[in-house]
């Protein structure tokens, strides 16, 4: 096998706007024919990750971003945590690994912190990985929109940027900047509604497009609806994955 070392991240500092679906549908799509580690970064303890079910063979991983004193016994924010992200390096210079990351809400920002600041992903450089991040963006949605035209050049000096366009509420991107959107390709999250995307999302589980088109206790038009949504999501990502590096 070819060596090859990914660092895959999944970012907006805005909450809800399709990280964690996306994070689990990237994992889907890419598979683990390398050894894969999806790790939740998270400034609560709330990980939405552990609800899917990911394919065979992936490590899951969270990462909370606040220490305890022991002094005081308060908690605090803190970048120290990542730290725990070293672990993850190759042991032996020839093995291949990907780690697919899922940022939430604001957790990213403390991530940039330490990676420039405290120079944390100086041993991922230097161990060769090829960075890539994926940002969705809600239609309509400023806040969203200004995380994509805020940090995209930042993130471009690392690596490889994708536009992941999320359509729940919509199918108009407005303010989207037309000069730093020229510089990425980008993919549509798609969409049906109801009775498709309650039945994706559950108090116990949450399911990919795909694993709901296979339930079989889902409703026909839940189950056809997120069959379509996997057919239209799995064609575009397969054009763009030897573009990414993927």
């Amino acid at each position: 096998m070819k060596h090859v070392l990914q660092f895959v991240v999944v970012c907006n500092d805005k909450g809800g706007v399709g990280k964690s679906l996306l994070t689990a549908l990237v994992a889907e799509q890419l598979g683990s024919e390398l050894p894969t580690s999806i790790v939740e970064v998270e400034m609560r303890a709330s990980f939405s990750q552990k609800l899917y079910t990911h394919p065979k063979g992936m490590d899951l991983r969270t990462i909370l971003l606040v220490e305890n004193e022991p002094e005081t016994g308060h908690s605090n924010p803190s970048t120290r945590p990542l730290e725990t992200l070293n672990e993850l390096l190759p042991k032996r210079p020839e093995d291949s690994c990907r780690i697919l990351i899922d940022f939430g809400a604001s957790a990213f920002q403390t991530f940039i912190f330490w990676a420039r600041d405290k120079r944390g992903l100086q041993p991922f450089r230097d161990a060769g990985f090829q960075f890539t991040f994926l940002i969705p963006v809600y239609a309509s949605d400023r806040e969203c929109a200004d995380f994509f035209n805020e940090n995209t050049p930042f993130l471009l000096r690392l690596g490889k940027v994708l536009l992941v366009r999320n359509h729940h509420i919509g199918a108009s991107f407005p303010h989207l900047d037309p000069g730093i959107l020229s510089t990425v390709p980008s993919l549509d999250l798609p969409f049906r509604g109801n009775p498709m995307s309650q039945e994706m999302v559950t108090p116990e589980q949450r399911l990919t497009f795909r694993q709901l088109a296979e339930k079989e206790s889902a409703s026909r038009r839940g189950r056809l609806d997120a069959k379509a949504c996997d057919r239209e999501f799995s064609e575009q990502f397969a054009k763009l994955r030897l573009e990414l590096g993927l």
